[in-house]
């Protein structure tokens, strides 16, 4: 970060990117958390490195200097590296290899040819499609005027109907911008907003992680508090401290783990600041935004809501390790 430049602008430049990757709010989060976390002052101090081994060539005087630094890096590269637990490299290896396998049974000839199923996004697209097909178009001003002028433009059943056209033209603006945004969204093209997946005003969800599992649970949540209770959910990336009730690391080896069963609740979004802030009132305990997939392909299709999980070590860590929860 330069002389002079605040931390909401420096946050604002790790949202600049190329190639239109970024398609929904998590791609921010995660761009700026690289930006806040190496590239800051302290990236150019001699302390700092990505991981051990893996430092800036501060010293270096010219461009072979930097090269030959480079050349000395490892050859293969730890998940660690990256901000990732090393388990993440199972992960790789696994899909890696049912790529490999999946493209060789691909290429096998084939006797007959099925079509595969629509998907989740091809409908969607269909229907919007649809939808805007069947839309009326928008009312053309001068026109209106002129009907309404022959009709009697002060009489009162008329004014009311000029009242209802105006609302009718913000109803039909309103929805061919939204259809026309989500297929959009859908390819890529723009960001899927909140205002795209749902809007709620004066109601917001809180959770608590409890300390039971499945079969400790014989009743509903408490009355005055009211909510659900949420299992089957696995925690990827991160591991979880039962006794403590907070994120840890995964174990060595061990991909997915079982997040006891979730109290999930409404609370007044006047009141969502107090509900944010980590039980206890301890200051080293902080809340990671976890979010909930119903598959283990993150797109914004599979994204449910988030989950706010304590964790005794900054956010940013667990978005680094690209900690997530999955429904299946």
């Amino acid at each position: 970060m330069g002389p002079g430049v605040t931390q909401q602008e420096e946050d604002g430049r790790g949202e600049v990117q190329y190639s239109g990757r970024v398609t929904d709010d998590l791609d921010k989060r995660l761009l700026n958390t690289f930006t806040s976390v190496w590239f800051s002052e302290s990236t150019f101090s001699e302390a700092f490195c990505f991981f051990k081994g893996y430092s800036i060539p501060a010293k270096a005087k010219s461009i072979l200097e930097v090269l030959q630094h480079i050349e000395g890096l490892p050859l293969v590269d730890s998940p660690e590296v990256f901000g990732l637990h090393p388990n993440a490299d199972i992960t790789y290896q696994t899909n890696l290899a049912n790529d490999t396998l999946s493209t060789i049974t691909n290429i096998q000839p084939k006797d007959t040819g099925g079509g595969a199923g629509e998907t989740r996004e091809d409908t969607v697209q269909r229907l919007a499609n649809e939808m805007l097909e069947k839309l009326p178009p928008d009312y053309i001003p001068h026109e209106v005027k002129g009907q309404l002028q022959k009709m009697g433009p002060l009489q009162p059943m008329n004014i009311f109907l000029r009242q209802e056209l105006d609302r009718m033209q913000r109803v039909i603006s309103s929805v061919r911008s939204t259809l026309t945004d989500l297929r959009l969204a859908i390819d890529g093209t723009i960001i899927m907003s909140e205002d795209l997946r749902w809007a709620l005003d004066t109601v917001t969800l809180s959770n608590d992680v409890t300390k039971m599992m499945r079969e400790d649970i014989s009743a509903p949540p408490p009355e005055d508090v009211g909510g659900v209770y949420i299992y089957g959910l696995f925690l990827d990336g991160a591991g979880w401290d039962r006794r403590g009730a907070k994120l840890t690391e995964a174990p060595p080896k061990v991909l997915f783990t079982p997040l006891p069963v979730v109290h999930v609740f409404a609370v007044s979004s006047a009141n969502m600041a107090d509900s944010k802030r980590p039980p206890g009132g301890g200051g080293a305990v902080s809340l990671y935004s976890c979010p909930v997939y119903k598959k283990p392909r993150r797109t914004d299709l599979n994204f449910i809501f988030s989950l706010q999980l304590r964790s005794v070590q900054p956010p940013e860590r667990w978005t680094l390790r690209g900690a997530a929860l999955l429904c299946d």
